[in-house]
């Protein structure tokens, strides 16, 4: 892919993208022709008092890093500083003015206007094509990595769901076994109590009696009469 590289002003510790410009890391896509890079990079090391145009004069952008030391920092460099490559610096360290620059280019009618061919030319330009592709790339890598969270989010979500729906099973097979056992409870209850009712009922019968015989009757009667007897003749 060939060594990539950050436009580092080492004096203000800001950097240009130009990947923000939609083109290539590589010197030899954005270092050649006029591609938005090297206009951003032109803005920036313009004098500020330039005459006859009120927007070069007043924007911010314009010569901000007129006189600073720049350098093309390269991820394969070997110039070091703070214990890191200038590239390592630029990307961790150092302010990053791209989005800004490009503000203040799509501000300049006088820039869009003068680069609107160059530009239109650019779309078919390899290195703004494969700029492309790397920023669908990244985007789809980041919709992948969401897709995985969001994957993972919903295993959790149904291993939580197949937990719940085991713990009520269990709490369903508990509760049937406790209906069956009342269940049965009560028919012993209804067996007892009927069991007692039939008890109850055979008590409150009369039992029956068979009549004496005849001799016993007949030994009765004469006791009485005899009985009866004596009484009267007291």
């Amino acid at each position: 892919m060939g060594q990539l590289f950050l436009i580092y002003n080492l004096d203000k510790i800001e950097y240009l993208d130009p990947h923000k410009f939609r083109e290539a890391r590589g010197i030899e896509q954005f270092g050649v022709g006029a591609g938005r890079t090297l206009t951003a990079l032109a803005l920036l090391l313009a004098e500020a008092d330039m005459e006859g145009s009120e927007w070069f004069t007043s924007n911010p952008v314009v010569g901000r890093w007129a006189g600073d030391r720049i350098v093309l920092a390269g991820d394969e460099g070997k110039l070091m500083t703070s214990g890191c490559t200038l590239y390592e610096q630029c990307r961790y360290n150092a302010l990053e003015v791209s989005e800004m620059v490009k503000c203040a280019m799509e501000d300049s009618d006088t820039i869009t206007a003068a680069a609107s061919s160059v530009y239109a030319r650019d779309e078919e330009h390899p290195a703004t094509i494969a700029a492309q592709a790397n920023a669908q790339l990244r985007d789809l890598q980041g919709k992948l990595q969401q897709s995985e969270l969001d994957r993972e989010g919903i295993e959790r979500m149904l291993n939580d769901a197949r937990a719940s729906a085991a713990s009520a099973t269990r709490s369903a097979n508990r509760l049937s076994k406790r209906c069956d056992d009342l269940e049965e409870q009560l028919t012993e209850e209804q067996r007892l109590r009927m069991k007692a009712e039939e008890l109850w009922r055979d008590s409150l019968k009369v039992p029956e009696t068979k009549p004496w015989p005849m001799w016993i009757q007949v030994i009765v009667y004469l006791i009485i009469a005899t009985l009866l007897s004596s009484m009267l003749s007291d």
